[in-house]
Parts: C-alpha cells; structure tokens; sequence
C-alpha cells in the first residue's frame, strides 16, 4: 500500500512538472513571435529613415549647388565691374597723356595759341572728370545691385520657408483625418469580409503627404512631427496584415507588376533608372496584392 502511494506521488509530480513545461514552453514561443513582428517593423522604419535621409541629401545638395551657381554668377559680373573700370582709369590716363602731350607740343610750336591750349587741357580735365563720375556712378549702381539680389534671395527664402509652414498645417489636417480611417481600418473584425477601400484610400493619401514631407526643410516647424504620425498609421496598416513597400530608388524592371512613366533624365549613368516618385503605392494583403503601383521612372539610355 505504502509503495503504491509513493509512485502515484511520483506520477503526480511527473504531471505537473510536464504541465508547467510546455506552459514555459509554449509562452516562450509567443514571445519569439512578437520579437519576430518587432524586428520586421523595426526594419522597414530603418529602411524609410534610411531613403527618406538620401532624398533630403539630395534636395539639401541641390540648394546648395543653385546657390553657389548664383554666387559664382554674382562673382563673375563684379570681376567684370571690376575689370571695366581698371580699363577705364588706364582710358582715362592715356588720354590726359595724350592732351598733355598735344598741349605741349602746341605750347613750343605757337606761343600765341597758348589760350587755346589751355582751354582744351581744361577741356581734357572735364572731360576726365565726368569719365571718372559716370564711371563711379556705375560702380556704385552695381553695388546697390548686389545689395538687391541679397535682399530678393532673404526675401525668397522668407516665402519659401512660410509657404512650408502652411502645407505643413494643411497636411496635419490630413494627417489627422487619415488617423482617424486608420482607426477604423484597425477595428474591422477578423471574422467579417475586408473592404480594402478604405485601407487603400489612407495608404495613396499617406503616400502622397509623405514625399511631400520628405522634400521639405526638416528645421521648419511640425515637419518631424508629422513624419512620426506618418510612421505610426503606417505601423497601424501593417498590423492588419497590409504590406506597403517602399518604391523610392529601387530599380524598375519591365515585367514588374507596376504602371510605370518614364522619363528621361541625362545626369543618370547610362543603361540607368531607378524610381523617383509613386504616385500611388504598391499594396498587398496578406500577401496577395490588392494594388499595383503607380510611378514615375527616371533613367538614361
């Protein structure tokens, strides 16, 4: 009797440490799957932080050339300026030598016109004199013009960075409705059949404000908060199962699964393209595409 006591504790004992293994096994494997899922956003986020930062580049990298173009040019008409009016004092001096000379010559040759000779040296002064002031004139004027593509080039700037702040505040109010669709895709029941109409209208809408974003100056008020909102509805889509690549960049291939209008674009190396906008954006659900995407290629023959 003792014996068989102490094997059905055993057998009790074996069962409940079975029991509790699977149990740490099978939570275990939960969190496997949800660092797996974390892992996957995580990298897409890297990959959208990482082409959106080389688009940025590329726009800063673009200003910064047209500036520079814009300073050179304004460096080259003041060397002209400049050249102009060393040719003008050597014009200026050649010429008082040469009515010096002339005087001169008079001078030894008719001692009566002596009068005459002094009114054309004082002609020759005048005439320097007014030389010399419409050519300072020239300078000067061309000095306030520098002083006025200054102030063109501040005052561009000025409506540049207010036309920024109001398409960011234009594209808030979108953000803010787009969020609220994004809900509403988040809460569609599993059971139930998917319309993918509403999900598909929030990722156009969001693909749209957010390459407007990425070619905006990131220092301009709400720029980055809206790139964090933008980032999180897309979290959202992906959660329910939608995947939304990112297209910027990646090589076009004829026979991809994609509308495609090319254009040509010189600067590229030869044999050459890559995609430079979407238009609409390439979407699938659980793996099955629902849209195919819209883009505008650049390449080189």
């Amino acid at each position: 009797m003792k014996q068989t006591l102490i094997i059905l504790q055993l057998f009790f004992y074996a069962s409940l440490n079975s029991f509790a293994q699977n149990n740490k096994q099978a939570e275990l494997e939960n969190q496997v799957h949800l660092l797996k899922t974390e892992i996957k956003t995580l990298k897409q986020n890297q990959q959208n932080s990482s082409n959106n930062t080389k688009i940025l580049l590329q726009t800063v990298d673009a200003q910064a050339k047209s500036v520079d173009s814009l300073r050179n040019e304004l460096s080259n008409i003041k060397d002209e300026l400049e050249q102009s009016s060393s040719n003008m004092k050597k014009d200026i001096n050649a010429t008082n030598e040469n009515l010096n000379s002339t005087e001169k010559a008079m001078k030894s040759a008719i001692n009566t016109k002596s009068v005459y000779a002094g009114l054309l040296g004082l002609l020759a002064l005048i005439l320097s004199v007014v030389i010399f002031v419409i050519h300072k004139k020239k300078v000067y004027q061309s000095a306030l013009d520098f002083e006025s593509v200054d102030k063109q080039i501040a005052s561009l700037k000025d409506e540049q960075q207010k036309l920024q702040e109001n398409i960011v505040v234009s594209n808030d109010k979108l953000i803010s409705a787009i969020e609220k669709q994004a809900v509403a895709v988040q809460s569609q029941s599993r059971n139930e059949e998917v319309d993918h109409s509403l999900a598909l209208a929030v990722a156009n809408e969001l693909t749209r404000i957010q390459q407007n974003l990425n070619f905006m100056d990131p220092t301009v008020k709400g720029v980055s908060q809206l790139k964090n909102r933008a980032k999180a509805i897309w979290t959202t889509l992906n959660s329910k199962q939608y995947e939304i690549p990112d297209l910027i960049g990646k090589v076009y291939h004829e026979g991809d699964n994609i509308i495609a209008t090319m254009d040509l674009n010189e600067d590229l190396e030869e044999g050459t393209n890559r995609i430079k906008r979407v238009i609409k954006p390439q979407v699938s659900y659980k793996g099955k595409l629902i849209q195919a995407a819209e883009v505008v290629v650049e390449f080189n023959e």
